[in-house]
């Protein structure tokens, strides 16, 4: 019973909840990059490099915010510590040189079941008899 009583146990579900705030606005600011990105590669036939940097550095903020919401760590993230800085320039889509924290080995590591297809029967004609 002694953890009810400890400041610092009121003052992280403070900060918990300040940073699932944080965690909904960030979630309308990829809705937004998400609806410029696709208008981009429609209209330019391209995306455009800077929002997709800025992805990664918001999907690096999200698991910061998860890793301390879920007790994983006591680093806090931004604004209470350092933004996380994302992907490289040219590495958004790519597998090379990204570095631990980064959200495209974090994707990577994360197995991807594949499943075989099994062959389709054909169905008997409905009103058939045998």
């Amino acid at each position: 019973m002694k953890n009810v009583t400890r400041w610092d146990t009121w003052q992280r579900l403070i900060y918990m909840s300040l940073f699932t705030i944080f965690f909904g606005l960030t979630e309308v600011l990829i809705l937004i990059i998400l609806v410029v990105q696709f208008i981009s590669k429609l209209v330019r036939g391209e995306e455009i490099e800077r929002l997709a940097q800025i992805g990664g550095e918001i999907g690096d903020y999200f698991r910061a915010i998860i890793l301390f919401l879920t007790y994983r760590t006591e680093t806090m993230p931004y604004p209470f510590g350092e933004w996380p800085m994302g992907v490289e320039s040219g590495e958004v889509k790519g597998e090379t040189g990204a570095d631990n924290n980064s959200s495209t080995e974090l994707a990577a590591s994360i197995p991807m079941r594949t499943r075989k297809r099994a062959p389709r029967r054909r169905s008997r004609a409905a009103g058939s008899s045998d």
